[in-house]
C-alpha cells in the first residue's frame, strides 16, 4: 500500500506540472501553486520509493 502511495505522489506531481506546461492553469496564484506542489509531490514520491527499497533490501 505504501508503494502505491509513493507512485500516487509522483503521478499527482506530474499531472500538476503537465497542467501548468500545457497552459490550462493560467491564473497567477494557482500556476505558482501547481509548480511548487507538483515538484514537491514528485520529490516526496521519489524519496518514499527510495526509502521503501532500502527497507526491502535489509
Amino acid at each position: 500500500m505504501q508503494k502505491m502511495t509513493a507512485y500516487g505522489f509522483i503521478a499527482a506531481g506530474v499531472v500538476l506540472l503537465i497542467l501548468y506546461v500545457s497552459e490550462i492553469i493560467t491564473t497567477v496564484p494557482y500556476s505558482i501553486f501547481a509548480i511548487l506542489a507538483g515538484t514537491g509531490f514528485i520529490f516526496e514520491g521519489i524519496r518514499r520509493v527510495i526509502q521503501l527499497r532500502r527497507v526491502q533490501e535489509q
